[in-house]
């Protein structure tokens, strides 16, 4: 073998096991997408899938059988605070919590973090209709891709209405960092608003 031949050998052995950047992909065609991408609801499982814009176009807000796109939004609910007669028909045990209404499911989901990450429980349809009674507001919440997001924290009590998507980045951090400074930080960012 040459010396070019080997550089060329080299070469190639070097292309094939270089390191590539990890780029996500649509979970519905698995064409490359960027970091700021399209996100889907699968009702049934509730998983939350990846899209590239063209997928995410076949499934327009509030239609769509088994997905749904879910529009990326945080909206800061001055007017709204949850008080402690709240509380205790939702039965949550923190103050920090995300709640989900699924008419698909027929339930409340709820999403608060703990010591291992992140709970996932249930709440009876009726302790939302009692939310909603409460804080007519929260009507304006798109059931399945929206929640009540609620930080009742350290004496402050703000609400916002927010994307499912957002509510798992605000999941993710707190399992990264384990730090509620952290959320606190992130909730204060919302406070402006993101659409």
């Amino acid at each position: 073998m040459s010396a070019t031949e080997l550089r060329q050998a080299y070469s190639a052995l070097r292309r094939f096991t270089s390191r590539r950047e990890a780029h996500e992909s649509c979970d519905l065609c698995a064409l490359p997408i960027d970091d700021r991408h399209d996100h889907l609801l699968e009702l049934a499982t509730r998983r939350i899938a990846c899209a590239c814009r063209a997928c995410a176009l076949l499934f327009p807000e509030g239609h769509g059988v088994r997905f749904r796109s879910i529009r990326s939004r945080a909206l800061p609910l001055r007017d709204t605070a949850l008080t402690d007669d709240d509380f205790l028909v939702l039965q949550i045990p923190v103050r920090l919590f995300y709640l989900c209404p699924s008419r698909v499911h027929d339930t409340v989901f709820a999403l608060y973090p703990n010591v291992a990450g992140a709970t996932e429980a249930t709440l009876p349809w009726p302790a939302w209709e009692a939310l909603l009674h409460a804080h007519p507001t929260l009507s304006q919440i798109e059931p399945e891709v929206e929640g009540l997001l609620c930080d009742h924290i350290g004496g402050r009590s703000r609400c916002f209405i927010a994307s499912l998507d957002v509510s798992r980045h605000l999941v993710g951090l707190l399992g990264r960092s384990r730090r509620l400074s952290d959320a606190i930080r992130f909730l204060d960012g919302l406070e402006g608003g993101v659409a």
